[in-house]
Formats: C-alpha cells, sequence, structure tokens
C-alpha cells in the first residue's frame, strides 16, 4: 500500500490468527505458511524495491523463511522463540525487545504488539509528533517495550523423562526449602550427575536454575494476587536475604518487586 503523503511503500505481514487456538494447531498453520513460496518471492521483491515490510507476531516466520532476516535483528512470539531460533540459526533473535527494527524491516512480539509496530510504522513515515498523537488518542503505552515482565519464567516443555518429572515436582513441592544438588538427587535415586545431565537434556535447564524459574514465579503471583510484604514473599518462596531476593528479581524479570506489584496486581472488583 501507500502511504499518505509518502513515496515510500509498506508491505504488512500478519499473524497466523487467534491466539485462542491451541498452540500446537497455530503452529501447524504456521508451517503451512512457510511452504509457499510464491508468497517469499513477493516479500523479496517488495523489499527490493524499497519497501518497508512489518510483521508481528507468527507473521516474522514469514520473513525469517523469505531469508530477509538474515544476520539481522529480529524478535517473535515468546511461545515460539526456540522453534524460530531452530529454524532460522542466521537471525540475530533479540528475545528481550517487543520491536525491532532493521533495513526496512519491522518485527513485532505476540499479537498485542502490534500497537507498538503500528505506532513505529507512523513515527517514521509521518514523524515524532503525529505518532505520539496517535498513540495518545489510542491510549497505547510506549514505554513498555521489554517482554520479560510478561512472559513466564518457566516455559512449556514436553518431555518423556520420568526421573526428571519427577525431579521437576519434588522442586516445586520443596522450593521454600534449601535445596542442594545431592538432595534433589537423592529423592529421585540418581546420582547428581545422572540427574543433572538428563535435566538438562530433558528442559534445557539445569535443576538449580529451574528451581530459581519455579521460585520467582511463584514470587510474581504472589506479587500480583495481594499485599505481602516483598520480605514474606522471599521467605515464602525460600530465600532468607529479601536484598538478594530482589536484585535477582529485578535482574531477572526487569522489574523490582514493588514495580512489578504496581503493575500487574489483580485489582478486585469494587
Amino acid at each position: 500500500m501507500r502511504t499518505c503523503g509518502s513515496s515510500m511503500a509498506l508491505a504488512a505481514v500478519p499473524s497466523s490468527g487467534a491466539s485462542s487456538r491451541p498452540k500446537a494447531a497455530l503452529w501447524r498453520q504456521v508451517m503451512a505458511c512457510t511452504s509457499r513460496p510464491t508468497i517469499y518471492e513477493w516479500l523479496r521483491r517488495q523489499w527490493d524495491g524499497a519497501a518497508w515490510i512489518g510483521a508481528n507476531c507468527t507473521g516474522t516466520f514469514m520473513l525469517a523463511q523469505a531469508g530477509l532476516l538474515d544476520g539481522r535483528a529480529a524478535t517473535t512470539t515468546w511461545w515460539l522463540d526456540k522453534q524460530f531460533r531452530t529454524r532460522y540459526p542466521a537471525v540475530v533473535v533479540q528475545y528481550r525487545s517487543v520491536l525491532t527494527e532493521t533495513d526496512r524491516l519491522l518485527c513485532a512480539g505476540a499479537t498485542a504488539t502490534y500497537l507498538l509496530q503500528t505506532v513505529r510504522i507512523v513515527e517514521r513515515f509521518m514523524g515524532p509528533h503525529i505518532a505520539s498523537q496517535c498513540a495518545k488518542s489510542m491510549l497505547i503505552d510506549v514505554s513498555h517495550t521489554g517482554r520479560i515482565p510478561y512472559v513466564p519464567l518457566l516455559a512449556e516443555t514436553h518431555h518423556t523423562d520420568s526421573i526428571v518429572e519427577r525431579a521437576q515436582h519434588w522442586l516445586q513441592k520443596n522450593m521454600a526449602r534449601a535445596v542442594t544438588m545431592p538432595d534433589l538427587a537423592r529423592a529421585v535415586a540418581v546420582s547428581d550427575r545422572t540427574l543433572g545431565r538428563r535435566f538438562t537434556a530433558a528442559i534445557g535447564q539445569t535443576p538449580l536454575g529451574y528451581l530459581q524459574a519455579v521460585r520467582l514465579d511463584a514470587a510474581r503471583a504472589l506479587l500480583e494476587a495481594g499485599d505481602m510484604s516483598v520480605q514474606s514473599v522471599a521467605t515464602q518462596i525460600g530465600y532468607s536475604d529479601v536484598s538478594s531476593f530482589s536484585r535477582l528479581f529485578s535482574q531477572t524479570v526487569g522489574l523490582s518487586p514493588g514495580a512489578y506489584r504496581r503493575r500487574f496486581k489483580i485489582l478486585e472488583p469494587a
């Protein structure tokens, strides 16, 4: 399409559909889209002709399949990040960003980030003043450019290792304890070394890395649900030093515990 008052062209690549569909069904649809070579030829012709191209969510797979993202910074929807990296290793994936812009290619993360992408497009074509007016009119908060506070730390993993599954359940049940690898290995009746190797192979994390994610996801839930003090939250999930907990939370989630509560606290209806 052509934009008003500009000779620049813009092509938009939609995502694969409603987020209410099961993830497996959406993934099959993404793969079906990536098997249509005429689409990618058209996208390459548009970009070669100086068009700007924007894609968000699963639509970013189409830009990558066209080869346009090779060697360039890009982002994609968080729940398909692993598949994206595996399928397109030449793309420089910026996981923390919900929006990237490189060489007239605009990529955005999960479905709702198209709003931020739209404001960026308006800014590029019409200038920052009009973009700011549009964002204010549509109540779009353009300051939320990082995805980490929104993304679960425990990614969905599917494996068939019964020992690792038992270890995961034990860690979830005992997260408030001072856990060591020997404790965990004894609980599932294998050696430390065997458990560490099988755990990492099954879910891509070490057992203690998984425990940290369990604890921090529990902390997020507690902060969202009520007014428990940060000290009490830290104690309940297994951290005796509130300063260490707060520092770890900020480094991992991208917000301090207090700032996270202010942004995400669940408000009871009046």
